[in-house]
């Protein structure tokens, strides 16, 4: 029986949850520790400055993922190639009809949220810069959740279902960090922000590449905060 999808390159899976190349326990713990640090900089209450927190998210997940690779950085990160722009560019048009469709929806309901600290936020250069830092973050922080749970997973469950699982938890887990930035507003941090996601992780459960899922989200990021829909 084919393991998988369609829509994934069968030459190419993804690092560590099979063992291929093997982690020791104390690694994933590093990783799962990675994840911890980063969620508790979101949600305990700290005088720290936004800058500090962009740096501490992302190297919170950064460090611990680039010490399990230990050098060979090709597992998480390569050069995009020229048929991977089509990628990119369905996921935004994707995404972007999905959040619209969405929101509207939300709003019509009355449970789209009435603030987002980041619009309300000086867009200089400092800012841009450490937005790009903090989504890289972001990004290694979703991986991080999918691998674990793909590793946590693998002797229970099909690799096909490991991979459904452990996006909507990744997923999830990363639409729930942004409570605090949209008010408390469930529905559209669930629904836009958590399951949206899908339409930039895809280009990672495609490619195994998370500089596309990164790019995804730098555009998106990009585009929603200048030009607000």
């Amino acid at each position: 029986m084919n393991n998988f999808y369609r829509f994934e390159n069968e030459n190419m899976d993804f690092p560590f949850y099979n063992g291929i190349p093997m982690l020791s326990s104390k690694d994933w713990l590093f990783l799962l520790a990675g994840v911890l640090v980063f969620i508790a900089t979101l949600i305990i209450p700290a005088n720290i400055d936004d800058n500090t927190t962009s740096l501490i998210l992302c190297l919170s997940v950064l460090l611990p993922l680039a010490y399990v690779c230990r050098g060979r950085f090709e597992l998480l990160f390569r050069k995009p190639e020229r048929k991977d722009i089509k990628i990119i560019i369905a996921c935004l048009i994707a995404y972007f009809i999905y959040s619209i469709v969405m929101g509207i929806l939300l709003e019509n309901l009355g449970l789209a949220p009435t603030t987002n600290a980041a619009v309300e936020s000086n867009m200089d250069l400092v800012f841009w810069i450490m937005t790009f830092i903090q989504l890289l973050g972001e990004e290694l922080f979703r991986v991080s959740i999918f691998l674990i749970m793909m590793h946590a997973l693998f002797n229970i469950a099909s690799r096909k279902l490991s991979i459904i699982l452990s996006t909507i938890v990744a997923l999830l887990i990363f639409g729930l960090m942004h409570v605090n930035t949209y008010g408390g507003a469930l529905a559209h941090i669930i629904l836009i922000i958590g399951l949206g996601g899908i339409f930039y992780f895809y280009a990672y459960l495609k490619t195994k590449n998370v500089i596309l899922s990164y790019i995804i989200h730098i555009l998106i990021d990009v585009i929603a905060l200048t030009l607000p829909i």
